[in-house]
């Protein structure tokens, strides 16, 4: 959240939340297999929390 605040992105992540909000399939498949192929098991981990967060929101009744 600190480099976040500080508009410190990483670069994969910011794109591939461009081609969601864009719905660019092949956008989102470029940019997500580049998020898992950085680190041993970072870039997985990350996806997965953000996965499972959005589904948290997408299923939490504040948000419908």
């Amino acid at each position: 959240l600190k480099y976040a605040y500080s508009n410190k992105y990483y670069e994969n992540f910011h794109q591939l939340l461009i081609a969601l909000k864009q719905n660019k399939l092949e956008a989102i498949t470029h940019y997500a297999n580049k998020i898992t192929g950085s680190g041993h098991t970072s870039g997985s981990d990350m996806l997965t929390g953000f996965i499972v967060t959005i589904k948290g929101v997408l299923n939490d009744k504040k948000f419908s």
